[in-house]
């Protein structure tokens, strides 16, 4: 509906269909992280490990 939000978690992995209108479809997006978060390379290989599977199954 035109006006409508749609706010996420910044790890949640989400998806709409295709757009079949003749209008753009606009996003804006925010992540925030404090000043004092690490990034944890084992995870983060992991995870990246585990969508790359994903998508090659789909």
């Amino acid at each position: 509906m035109p006006g409508d939000i749609s706010l996420h978690h910044v790890n949640l992995i989400h998806r709409t269909g295709p757009n079949h209108t003749s209008k753009q479809r606009r996003n804006f997006g925010f992540a925030y992280h404090s000043s004092r978060s690490m990034n944890d390379e084992t995870a983060q290989a992991q995870y990246e490990q585990e969508l790359q599977t994903f998508l090659k199954s789909q």
